[in-house]
Parts: C-alpha cells; sequence; structure tokens
C-alpha cells in the first residue's frame, strides 16, 4: 500500500480505510520486530517495537483526519 511509510524501525502510518486493511501492514511490521529481535538478541523490547500511528481516511477525498492513537503517555491514561 502506497500510503503506508515507515520512519525507522519504530514508526508506521496505517492508513484505515477499512477495518481489514491494517493488518497486512501490521503483520509486516510484526515480522520486521522479529526479524530485528533474532538480529540484535541483546536489544531490549523497547528498542524495535512499532508505535503505529493509525490515518483514518476516504480514499475519494484523500486524507480526512490523522492523529496518534496512542495516549499511554497521557496523565489521566
Amino acid at each position: 500500500m502506497d500510503l503506508v511509510r515507515e520512519k525507522g524501525i519504530g514508526d508506521a502510518i496505517i492508513p484505515l480505510t477499512t477495518v481489514r486493511q491494517p493488518l497486512s501492514e501490521i503483520a509486516d511490521l510484526a515480522m520486521s520486530a522479529m526479524q530485528y529481535r533474532l538480529a540484535h538478541p541483546q536489544s531490549t523490547p523497547g528498542a524495535f517495537l512499532a508505535k503505529p500511528k493509525l490515518m483514518i481516511r476516504r480514499s475519494s477525498e484523500g486524507l480526512v483526519h490523522a492523529d496518534v492513537l496512542d495516549n499511554r503517555d497521557a496523565p489521566n491514561a
């Protein structure tokens, strides 16, 4: 999919045009993380885990909304 961008091994932007669409991208990220872990066994899990940024878009209108859906660092999360 042309809208998926990877920045290093930790970040990815995953478009959500349907509920099922990002599954292959998430699987690709999981495989990349596993391969990185095998190649770097001494690294900590936080060094290679993906932090996906999810986008909602309509294919006919381009990007409608983009936001990071990870609020673990928020004070009330």
